[in-house]
């Protein structure tokens, strides 16, 4: 087994070689450690791209020598396996893919490289081993560097990845990156999965068609006045608004959405993207709506027994009653039934005695006394 030498020639100074000048002194000094900054940095560069482990093998793959950066790389001790072919040495599963690799470059005379993984020590370690024919045409050169710490960065990167996704497949909240014209860059799946969209649809969906017209109203105004071309010059200046959009999905659905923007800068702070996040808010909207519909009901109850208490017409108090409870609730037509028994039978019936109705509908009872209904108890 040899091993690398680092050899290089070095250049002695007397004191004599000293020159007496303060002045050229120190720039001596200066170019001397610039001298052995570049000195080092070949050093490492060159060190880097040396191989960790070169085996030289015949051409009936038997192992003839090694050359080792360490000995921990090593598989085993080489008076173990120096003189024995590879398949005698290695486990199956790196040997196999070397014969392979072996006969194509025996056969062509190209490169080929395949990477492996043994367990040394203990610990798993993963090489990728360059296959060259020598110059006598029959033996083969290995190079071998140790790739551990790339395969533990690629798996850890993998790991990462599998987690993102595991997140943003499932999380019920959607973040996206948009561009400085709002125009989807990248969303998370759940944004698609919510609107029934696939995502290369909705990148090319107008947002006419996405959101109602009041919706991207207010959109269109926050994004005017918010994304000024002097705001997004400045800098310092930090950019986020927020804003609620009744969402319109592509079955013709509707969900209230509430949508998060924040400009994202460069480390120049120049404006790059903008940061999206939006949320499901239609329970809450629906309870807000609910709880808005209670208060006008509750307003228009107390304006109509106002009206039945102070209104000496009992007609006008009646007219100005239905039309509290019409407006509070958002209807075009209000009545009111009197119950009354039938005389001889007893029988319930029920009578409409009055009726609003909104400006610009037509009234349906001239008599409104006259629209009767039995009703059994």
């Amino acid at each position: 087994m040899n091993c690398y030498l680092d050899t290089h020639p070095a250049e002695l100074l007397t004191v004599g070689d000293l020159p007496d000048d303060p002045h050229t002194l120190r720039v001596l000094l200066a170019q001397t450690r610039q001298a052995l900054q570049r000195s080092e940095e070949r050093y490492q560069t060159l060190m880097s791209s040396m191989s960790d482990l070169i085996f030289l093998i015949d051409a009936e793959d038997c192992l003839l020598d090694v050359q080792c950066r360490s000995p921990q790389l090593l598989f085993a001790p080489p008076e173990a396996f120096l003189g024995k072919p590879v398949t005698a040495v290695l486990p199956p599963d790196t040997s196999e893919p070397y014969l392979e690799c072996a006969e194509y470059v025996r056969r062509t005379g190209e490169n080929r490289r395949y990477e492996y993984r043994l367990v040394i020590q203990g610990e798993t370690r993963w090489f990728m081993a360059s296959l060259n024919r020598h110059e006598d045409g029959c033996k083969l050169v290995v190079d071998v560097r140790d790739i551990t710490k790339r395969k533990q960065a690629e798996a850890e990167a993998r790991e990462q990845t599998r987690l993102f996704n595991l997140i943003t497949e499932n999380m019920h909240d959607y973040i996206g990156v948009l561009n400085l014209d709002m125009s989807v860059l990248y969303a998370t799946p759940s944004l698609y999965q919510r609107t029934g969209y696939s995502a290369a649809e909705f990148r090319c969906l107008p947002f006419e068609h996405l959101m109602t017209p009041e919706s991207l109203v207010r959109l269109k105004q926050l994004v005017a006045d918010n994304l000024t071309p002097e705001k997004l010059a400045d800098p310092q200046c930090d950019i986020a608004f927020d804003v609620n959009l009744d969402v319109i999905r592509k079955d013709g659905s509707h969900y209230w959405c509430n949508s998060s923007h924040r400009l994202i800068r460069d480390a120049q702070g120049r404006p790059e993207y903008i940061l999206e996040t939006g949320r499901d808010i239609t329970e809450r909207k629906q309870a807000e709506d609910l709880l808005l519909r209670k208060d006008a009901l509750f307003e228009a109850v107390a304006i109509a027994m106002q009206a039945l208490l102070f209104e000496p017409c009992i007609n006008e108090a009646m007219q100005q009653a239905l039309a509290a409870v019409g407006n509070a609730t958002k209807q075009d037509r209000v009545y009111l039934f009197e119950y009354h028994r039938d005389p001889l039978t007893a029988e319930r019936f029920m009578s409409q005695r009055y009726e609003w109705v909104r400006d610009g509908c037509e009234q349906k009872c001239g008599k409104p006394h006259a629209a009767s209904a039995v009703f059994r108890q």
